[in-house]
């Protein structure tokens, strides 16, 4: 997390157990935003100080994410599968 533009940046643990690399991070505005990390999914509604469980196991790797608002966004998986959020 950074609160300065970038300049500094702040460690915030991984929820549910997350762990390695995240494939994909995507923000909406200033406080939404989700991430991508292997089969689940986090999200944030605070900017990215504290982090959630949004999806604990889509049964394979999500690989992308994109969202138009805080209530409507799609996830990509390895194999192809699309998982929408919201409706």
């Amino acid at each position: 997390m950074t609160l300065d533009g970038g300049k500094t940046w702040h460690f915030v643990p991984a929820p549910c157990g997350g762990r390695g690399w995240s494939q994909r991070i995507e923000f909406v505005d200033d406080l939404h935003g989700w991430i991508a990390n292997g089969p689940m999914i986090f999200s944030t509604s605070d900017g990215g100080a504290t982090w959630g469980c949004q999806v604990e196991s889509l049964g394979e790797w999500a690989m992308d994410l994109s969202f138009v608002d805080a209530a409507h966004g799609w996830a990509v998986t390895l194999t192809g599968d699309v998982y929408q959020y919201g409706e």
